[in-house]
């Protein structure tokens, strides 16, 4: 299917077990009789940092590139990723990422929910924009460089996390490296039914904001953050309820979950700021 098979050289696919409890041992096992390439190590601490840190110390190469455990690559994924690796030089690089789900799509769902923005139309360099985490490729010795994932970022077992990847790119721009974009190297990324809830979209809105806000931390003082919150506030019971609402009654395909979405997202992201500001110390 592919030009180099994933099966031969040059790639080696390392599986880091983070401390699960189902058989992930046991089909790795069953599939190393066939790929001499295929290596597996179990990392005790549960962290999605902890496994990639993992990761930089096990992975033989100089490139590695991270994929998630829901994430199916497109069938051009390794001959994409390699003719990149032969005609650009980077220190980070990201793709494209595609949903897709198990069950039926909720209706009210965006079709476009759980999909990549495509940041650039062709490869290029990323100035200011960041790369998704469930995509992305670096060499080995800038994560050395910069020591790794923040453990104090990203999923942490079953409980909401994010930031880590934005932290480790912010790190390499400050060192003066290359985050570059392909819109051409492309996977599919599963929305799981836990997701499709609007509680737990709810929750990732606010955590999000939170995580952005203790990475980046813009020139943002109490009184500021405070005025942003109740303006928010204000506006989603002045504007935002009554267009929503307008909206929520005379578009069939729009739903009472939007509507929600539509009204509280920008308190939800002050809130979210303010109190990474209140109670963090990174």
């Amino acid at each position: 299917m592919y030009k180099y098979g994933i099966h031969k050289k040059p790639f080696e696919v390392l599986v880091v077990d983070n401390n699960s409890t189902d058989k992930t041992g046991c089909i790795v096992e069953r599939y190393k009789k066939n790929y001499s390439n295929l290596r597996y190590c179990v990392e005790g601490k549960v962290g999605l940092s902890h496994g990639r840190n993992r990761a930089i110390k096990e992975a033989k190469s100089e490139i590695i590139a991270y994929l998630d455990d829901d994430v199916i690559i497109s069938d051009t994924y390794p001959d994409r990723l390699l003719w990149v690796l032969e005609n650009y030089k980077f220190d980070c690089l990201g793709g494209m990422y595609f949903p897709w789900y198990a069950n039926d799509k909720p209706k009210w769902i965006p079709e476009d929910f759980g999909k990549q923005e495509k940041l650039l139309n062709s490869i290029g360099v990323l100035e200011r924009e960041y790369v998704a985490g469930l995509n992305m490729i670096f060499t080995k010795s800038i994560l050395n460089k910069i020591g790794g994932f923040p453990v104090d970022f990203g999923m942490i077992g079953d409980a909401i996390g994010y930031g880590e990847d934005d932290s480790v790119q912010f790190e390499i721009r400050k060192l003066g490296g290359i985050v570059i974009f392909d819109p051409d190297l492309y996977v599919y990324h599963a929305v799981l039914e836990r997701k499709q809830n609007l509680l737990w979209q709810i929750k990732s809105i606010f955590i999000n904001s939170q995580t952005n806000f203790m990475i980046h931390r813009k020139d943002e003082n109490f009184f500021s953050l405070s005025f942003y919150s109740i303006k928010s506030i204000i506006a989603a019971l002045i504007l935002r309820m009554p267009r929503g609402f307008i909206k929520l009654i005379t578009n069939r395909k729009y739903h009472f979950q939007n509507y929600i979405l539509y009204v509280i997202t920008p308190v939800l992201s002050t809130m979210g700021r303010l109190k990474a500001y209140l109670f963090s110390d990174k």
